[in-house]
């Protein structure tokens, strides 16, 4: 995947993951992603609350 973004001439691997999926989270740092800022949350109307980090790595 990263040599692919490297050919269209991109410099990072962006990926948005639940704050709640623990295991995904472990995951993409072991494998050198880090943590960016801002946090999309989506709010339904149960009261449920959506939030997505965004993660990423320079290619």
């Amino acid at each position: 995947m990263a040599e692919t973004a490297k050919s269209f001439g991109m410099e990072y691997l962006r990926l948005f993951v639940v704050d709640i999926n623990k295991p995904a989270i472990q995951l993409y740092v072991k494998n050198g992603f880090r943590k960016v800022e801002g946090v999309y949350e989506e709010v339904f109307e149960d009261g449920f609350v959506l939030r997505e980090y965004g993660y990423e790595i320079k290619v």
